[in-house]
């Protein structure tokens, strides 16, 4: 694909792995690398998976995520020019105000694109750390998500990427908060478990990845079983027959209440307002006496 002028170096413009592992740790001499070894061996733990507390504030990361930082982060700011593009709307923020609190230190996002959601739910929970889950591949999102953005148009958005690819502008723009946020470039299920294996439980999770009906329930469904604590944030309810459908399901299958904000943020929880509504899947209406009738005459 044809990069922009502004393209980073050879270093940070790579193409996205096709299976990254949570324990590829950089090169010895990664000064970035050098950096966390010698934290790690200043900092006791009793092993690689457990979170110690160095503060009140912040847990200290265990190593298997300060490697995947060290390989997320440059050594200095990708040369992208700034594009904070996305679809963080206000409805989100209204649903993410009442369920973040002061208590609010992991959050988990499943699908990042330019950052807009992350760089917000970084600032609005400042003593948390947020794992963002993507691919950040521009090819995929061309040849496998088109459909997810028919507003804007197959040629507008091969022009968007083309001068502002995914991976680099969102380190770019999230560069101030790298000490806080942490990229995971993988499937969203791997992310998931990656947090799993790494003892780190989120208080939230938003789920704003694939909004094909296969892919998007696999996503919940792996949040429910994996994080049965965490509050569930969603978008695009209203929009996408395919994630109503996956909601729905998983709700009922689990006895979760939603929450939906304008027919667009939905919610596994309760919350009041006026611009929302709480309910609980129902199963489909049962068959009608005359069609369970004849199925009774039928096993005679």
């Amino acid at each position: 694909m044809k990069r922009s002028e502004d393209a980073v170096a050879e270093e940070s413009s790579a193409p996205p792995p096709k299976r990254p592992k949570e324990d590829d740790a950089p090169s010895k001499a990664s000064p970035d690398h050098a950096a966390a070894k010698a934290e790690e061996e200043e900092t006791p733990r009793t092993d690689d998976n457990a979170l110690v507390v160095v503060s009140a504030d912040r847990p200290q990361l265990p190593a298997g995520v300060r490697a995947a930082l060290a390989d997320a982060w440059p050594a200095s700011k990708p040369r992208a020019p700034p594009h904070l593009h996305g679809w963080f709307l206000d409805t989100h923020k209204r649903v993410f105000r009442a369920l973040l609190t002061s208590e609010t230190r992991t959050v988990l996002e499943l699908g990042s694109w330019y950052g807009a959601s992350t760089r917000w739910l970084a600032e609005a929970c400042p003593r948390a750390t947020v794992f963002a889950v993507d691919w950040w591949d521009d090819a995929f999102i061309l040849d496998e998500q088109a459909d997810h953005y028919e507003t804007m148009g197959r040629r507008k958005l091969r022009a968007m990427l083309d001068r502002h690819p995914l991976w680099d502008t969102f380190r770019a723009n999230l560069w101030d908060l790298r000490d806080r946020v942490v990229p995971l470039r993988m499937a969203t299920v791997e992310g998931v478990d990656f947090l799993k294996r790494h003892a780190i439980v989120p208080d939230v999770v938003y789920i704003d990845a694939d909004h094909h009906y296969d892919a998007c329930k696999r996503d919940i469904e792996a949040c429910v079983a994996a994080f049965p604590t965490a509050v569930l944030v969603g978008d695009d309810y209203g929009h996408y027959d395919d994630v109503r459908r996956a909601v729905t399901e998983v709700a009922q299958k689990h006895g979760k209440e939603v929450h939906v904000d304008q027919n667009h943020c939905w919610a596994f929880a309760h919350i009041d307002g006026i611009t929302g509504r709480n309910f609980r899947p129902q199963p489909p209406a049962s068959s009608s006496f005359a069609s369970l009738l004849d199925d009774f005459k039928a096993t005679k």
